[in-house]
């Protein structure tokens, strides 16, 4: 590609409207508030999970890892319905 040639960069806009409803009832389930930044994490742990065969939660202690992929356990049941 030559300098004065530029490439078109396309970004694909998902719709997690049936996700985040999941998360949404089952962070209710679980007694759980669905911050903002917690739901973040959930769809980030889920978009890694489509790309990847295995993955390791890492962070400090404290830090939701365990709750993240309990509620994405929970929404997976409930998006299998």
């Amino acid at each position: 590609m030559r300098s004065t040639e530029r490439e078109l960069v396309y970004v694909l806009q998902v719709d997690y409207g049936n996700l985040l409803q999941a998360i949404q009832e089952s962070c209710q389930e679980m007694g759980l508030q669905a911050v903002d930044s917690f739901v973040a994490k959930c769809i980030q742990l889920y978009e890694t999970t489509l790309v990847r065969h295995g993955l390791m939660l890492v962070g400090p202690t404290m830090g939701g890892k365990t709750v993240c992929y309990r509620v994405l356990q929970k929404v997976g049941a409930l998006l299998a319905k």
